[in-house]
């Protein structure tokens, strides 16, 4: 997987969250981010800041408007069957918090939304 791959799953796994979870990045400690660990990969640490002390086996209200199946657009931006890919996935992650927290901020646009309004 490339960089870009990466970026492009993830940007598409973002505004997902972003349409069904408000805010979701404010959850993300991307300190403690893991893709290869269920309590601290996305999900997993959106469903511990929901209540749950552990993400494996429960899942908040919110997560079945996801798409989570295998096949869904936030699992291919978490789960790999390549280990290797996981540190450029997790780049990209942080890369996409940071661009919700600083648009959030208002100190400018993040680099996805330049490029949506550069493309149209």
């Amino acid at each position: 997987m490339t960089a870009s791959q990466a970026t492009n799953l993830v940007s598409v796994a973002a505004k997902e969250l972003d349409r069904a979870v408000p805010g979701w990045h404010n959850s993300i400690d991307v300190g403690m981010l893991d893709l290869s660990e269920s309590n601290h990969c996305i999900i997993g640490q959106l469903v511990c800041a929901s209540g749950k002390s552990e993400a494996t086996g429960f899942w908040p209200a919110w997560i079945h408007e996801v798409d989570l199946d295998f096949q869904g657009k936030v699992l291919r931006a978490i789960l790999s069957s390549d280990e290797k890919n996981y540190p450029i996935l997790q780049d990209a992650w942080v890369s996409a918090i940071a661009d919700r927290l600083v648009n959030t901020s208002g100190d400018r646009q993040s680099d996805s939304l330049r490029h949506e309004l550069t493309k149209a």
